[in-house]
């Protein structure tokens, strides 16, 4: 039986060089998610902003862009990291369960990113255009990487309240490899701070706070 018939995220098996392998992960897979797994032969049948998951086998360097454009990877191949964007790369070999596991954690991204406005207390991160507003605070445009702490501390609290130490704030948001001696994150979030401070116009609280063990967001 299906896990989900009415799955409305699209899943696509992209088989590149290897149609035996990928036609086995696309049997495994429509047993799991049903008819929502199309498969692919050509990037180009995955329609621009549809709401899917691409699994690619062997793709070369330019199709990943293309499909890049179009919705979150898993591809099986070279290592394993994952980005804002929800791409996803995965060892090979690997194993189906893994497999399952990105798949169903990019379908939460993608249903999640539908939701543009992000409200954090006293503040609202828009996560396209990056911009954090509020009603005692003016429109604060913010980097990418400001924007990608505070969207990652957002993530982690919806598993539970455990603040967020500085070494996995530098791996996950920025890919920096572990034992990196940087005040890479003390810089970001004090000029993150200064921001917020210089555009209040009331009383509001701060967004994140350094506690025991690292940062949370004040929420």
């Amino acid at each position: 039986m299906s896990k989900n018939s009415s799955l409305t995220t699209s899943i696509y098996v992209l088989p590149g060089l290897y149609e035996k392998a990928a036609t086995a992960l696309y049997d495994a897979l429509e047993q799991y998610y049903g008819e929502s797994v199309i498969f692919s032969p050509k990037i180009n049948m995955i329609q621009q902003n549809e709401k899917a998951v691409a699994v690619c086998f062997g793709q070369n360097d330019t199709a990943i862009e293309e499909a890049i454009e179009s919705c979150p990877i898993v591809r099986n191949c070279v290592d394993k990291r994952r980005d804002q964007t929800g791409t996803v790369v995965l060892f090979s070999p690997v194993k189906l369960h893994e497999i399952i596991s990105e798949i169903d954690t990019l379908m939460d991204i993608s249903v999640r990113s539908q939701t543009v406005l992000l409200p954090l207390g006293d503040y609202v991160l828009n996560e396209k255009t990056r911009v954090l507003s509020g009603k005692k605070l003016d429109d604060t445009p913010l980097t990418e990487k400001e924007a990608g702490v505070i969207l990652y501390l957002y993530e982690k609290m919806q598993e539970d309240s455990t603040p967020i130490g500085r070494e996995e704030l530098l791996r996950e948001v920025w890919k920096y490899a572990e034992g990196i001696d940087t005040h890479t994150i003390e810089t970001h979030i004090y000029r993150l701070r200064q921001k917020v401070e210089k555009n209040k116009t009331g009383e509001a609280r701060d967004l994140i706070l350094t506690v025991e063990g690292g940062y949370r967001l004040d929420i």
